[in-house]
């Protein structure tokens, strides 16, 4: 498969983006300091209610394949030819390859639900067709699961290819800690035999991503005072679900470090339908690294863009590609979610985040509507009261 005709298809399809990825600002990693937020206050907060400030540390900036050493190599040593790939490495380089060789048909599958083609679909069409057409081709982990609660559902990929689409318990979180469900899950392929022994996701899991909606929707009070110099005003749409992607990356972190001491630094994905953002935190450490939006589409064409295409497969197969902060990375500011909870909630974030939280038997929530079933409802006005006292606070 990599002969040398295949070898030169790569070194003009792969070369000039990888550099752009190393060495633009349009994709950079910055360095963010967490100012105020209620992952602490002792509730079951809904990620979707979720409240957090940050600011941008504008002199900590990297290259978005700092943290991927290892990814970045093994594609320098492909391109140059300095070594042979083999083994896992030569089945990551065959789905990187395989995905950039039929581009054109992967771009039309999501074109067509994109908008640009001027249509408005719904957004669990996005979700599948992103799912089948973006992130599993390019992921070595082969079992993708989507959000069980999703409004219309279907059996197979809206398009013509007729991809199987599953779905199953997606939810993560505690009663006292920010919760919720992710919108795709992959993870590692197992016979239908392993999955009745172990329904939940576990330690399966690689990767996860929320779809940000079309339309933003949110009560107007509650954006009041939402935007100052300090803060995330250089980001458009994924801004709006910043707070949401902030607690669905920390505690995503969280649980993967849980399951598996050897993970250091933790991706999520945020993608809207022109846009994706890849959000990398560290919970050990305490480091929070935030990437540039990057367009999904060529600004002249409706093909992918190949950097963001590269960063993708980057991060969705992070666990072998990512080698993690560098020494520079470290000796940065810290975030400060450890500080900015109680030692008790960071035991909770620590020590007893789990999936598939829907089967849990607990007496304080019930994660699908937010309900204390004690008779006090989450909604969107405490949210609003707690981001007021926060301005004040903050003022």
């Amino acid at each position: 498969m990599f002969g040398q005709y295949q070898y030169i298809a790569t070194m003009s399809h792969l070369s000039n983006p990888l550099e752009r990825l190393e060495f633009s600002f349009l994709f950079s990693l910055s360095s963010l300091k967490l100012k105020l937020c209620d992952a602490g206050v002792g509730d079951a907060i809904c990620f979707t209610k979720a409240c957090v400030r940050v600011v941008t540390m504008s002199s900590e900036m990297y290259a978005f394949t700092e943290i991927f050493d290892k990814g970045h190599r093994i594609l320098l040593e492909y391109i140059t030819q300095d070594k042979k790939p083999m083994g896992t490495d030569l089945h990551l380089l065959q789905k990187l390859i395989s995905f950039t060789s039929n581009l054109k048909d992967a771009s039309k599958a999501l074109q067509s639900a994109s908008g640009g083609s001027g249509g408005k679909e719904r957004e669990t069409e996005w979700s599948e067709r992103l799912a089948v057409h973006f992130f599993l081709p390019l992921s070595l982990a082969q079992d993708c699961v989507l959000d069980i609660s999703s409004n219309d559902k279907v059996l197979e990929c809206p398009c013509s290819c007729k991809f199987p689409i599953m779905y199953g318990d997606t939810s993560i979180g505690h009663p006292k800690t920010w919760f919720g469900n992710f919108d795709i899950v992959i993870r590692k392929a197992s016979s239908p035999q392993e999955r009745n022994k172990r329904p939940k996701l576990e330690t399966e899991v690689h990767i996860a991503a929320t779809v940000i909606p079309e339309e933003f929707s949110q009560d107007p009070e509650s954006l009041q005072d939402e935007s100052s110099e300090d803060d995330l005003t250089e980001f458009d749409s994924l801004q709006k679900y910043f707070s949401q992607t902030v607690a669905q990356s920390i505690v995503f972190s969280f649980y993967q470090k849980k399951c598996n001491q050897a993970v250091n630094i933790v991706p999520f994905i945020a993608v809207s339908k022109t846009h994706v953002q890849f959000h990398f935190y560290d919970c050990e450490k305490d480091l929070y690294f935030l990437s540039q939006e990057m367009p999904l589409f060529a600004g002249d064409c409706d093909e992918l863009l190949m950097e963001t295409v590269i960063a993708t497969w980057l991060v969705i197969n992070y666990r072998y590609l990512l080698s993690g902060p560098t020494e520079e990375m470290v000796r940065g500011e810290k975030f400060g979610f450890h500080s900015n909870v109680s030692d008790e909630a960071l035991n909770l974030y620590r020590n007893e985040i789990k999936m598939g939280i829907t089967k849990l038997k607990t007496k304080d929530f019930d994660v699908r509507n937010a309900l204390w079933r004690q008779g006090v409802f989450l909604n969107a006005s405490d949210t609003v009261k707690r981001k007021k006292k926060f301005g004040k606070e903050k003022s």
